[in-house]
This record gives C-alpha cells, sequence and structure tokens, in this order.
C-alpha cells in the first residue's frame, strides 16, 4: 500500500497510510484534512473509531461552513453517532466487502432459486446463505471487541442487520454503503423479505455446526 504524508504544516501526522487518517491524525488537525483528502468526507466520518465520531463530524462542520456549504453543514450536523455494533457494521463492510456482497448475491441466487421449486437447490442455497451470516457475524463480533466488550445485544444487533440487508435488496445497498447509523430491522413475511421465504432444515443446530467452514473459507 503506497504511504504519503498528507500535509506539511503538522508533524505529528506523520506517514499516514490513505484511508487511516481518521483514526491516526491528531485531532487539532482533523478540520484541515476534510479539504485535502478527495473522497467524499462524510466516509471519514464512519470509519473513525466511536469515540472520536463527535469531534470529527463537528471538524468537518466547521470546515464546512468555511467553505460556505452552510446546507452541507447543517446535514452533516445533524448525524448521529452509531453505535458500537453499527460502527462495527460499518467497517466489516469496508474490511470484508467481498465476503459481504458474497452473502447479497447468495440471497438473490436463493430469491431465484425459491421461483425454481428445487428443494435440494434450495436447501443448498440457504444453507450458504445461513453461513455466510453467521460467520461474517463472528467477524463483526471480533470488530466490535476492539473498541468494547462483545455483548449479547450488539452480536443479535450484528446477526439481524445482516439477515436483514441479506432478504431486502434495498437494505443490502444501504448497509454497502456503510453509513449506518442504527440496526437494520429484520422484516418478517414473505412480501417483507423481498420474496426470500424460510427453506427448511437450514437453521438450528445445522447452521451452528457450518460456522466453521464458513470461516475458513472467508479467511482464504
Amino acid at each position: 500500500m503506497s504511504r504519503r504524508r498528507h500535509h506539511p504544516w503538522f508533524s505529528g501526522c506523520g506517514r499516514i497510510a490513505p484511508g487511516d487518517w481518521a483514526a491516526a491524525c491528531p485531532a487539532r488537525c482533523r478540520a484541515r484534512h476534510y479539504s485535502l483528502v478527495p473522497k467524499d468526507p462524510v466516509d471519514g466520518l464512519f470509519e473513525a473509531p466511536p469515540d472520536e465520531f463527535v469531534s470529527e463530524r463537528d471538524a468537518l462542520v466547521r470546515s464546512l461552513k468555511e467553505k460556505g456549504k452552510d446546507d452541507l453543514a447543517a446535514e452533516a450536523k445533524a448525524l448521529r453517532k452509531p453505535t458500537l455494533p453499527v460502527w462495527a457494521l460499518n467497517q466489516l463492510v469496508r474490511r470484508r466487502r467481498k465476503d459481504v456482497r458474497a452473502l447479497l448475491a447468495a440471497s438473490q441466487d436463493l430469491r431465484a432459486a425459491q421461483r425454481g421449486g428445487d428443494p435440494e437447490k434450495l436447501r443448498r442455497l440457504a444453507q450458504r446463505r445461513r453461513e455466510l451470516i453467521l460467520a461474517l457475524t463472528e467477524t463483526g463480533g471480533e470488530i466490535v471487541s476492539e473498541q468494547g466488550s462483545l455483548t449479547d445485544a450488539s452480536r443479535r444487533a450484528i446477526e439481524a442487520t445482516l439477515e436483514s440487508a441479506s432478504a431486502d435488496p434495498a437494505a443490502g445497498e444501504e448497509l454497502l454503503r456503510g453509513r449506518l447509523v442504527r440496526p437494520l430491522e429484520l422484516a418478517t413475511g414473505f412480501d417483507a423479505l423481498g420474496g426470500l421465504a424460510a427453506v427448511p432444515g437450514t437453521g438450528g443446530p445445522e447452521a451452528e455446526a457450518s460456522k466453521a467452514r464458513a470461516e475458513t473459507r472467508l479467511q482464504r
């Protein structure tokens, strides 16, 4: 990965890899970074550790106001700090985007297979989807542990959001943006799940037993 110095006037930044400045740069120079980093600065808010979200947001608001972008500044000021599990989900999308996309693709394949009516294919695809959800939930929990304690409630929030994102294409796109501020609610019913109905024989102990296999595949 290429590395560069973001600006010359504050040596405390050192050489920071692109994308890492939000977590590594001293607070007093962050507002200036927003005018130097070419990507959407709002992404930096959701990359920063949870405890730094408010200071990052306020720095962005100041920068936007200095540029006369008062409307954008007001929108940024209205952004709420994500909860810890939601922050972890946003990082999960950034770190394991390929795997998250694989989950969404598996769900799309399952919806298509349900129209075909092949029971064996349905079970296989539903099992694949469940394995990915379990493995990604495990990874999300590990990310939570980087900033705090992983609770049962946090794990449930991560799993429910992945379930919802994989069941509803619109929710999946929302997850992929990496800007969640609250968990996605798990819809119920065939229509609410975008046509993704439950498939017998794909949950419970059988799904739990497959989690290790899924985790191994994700690490490859």
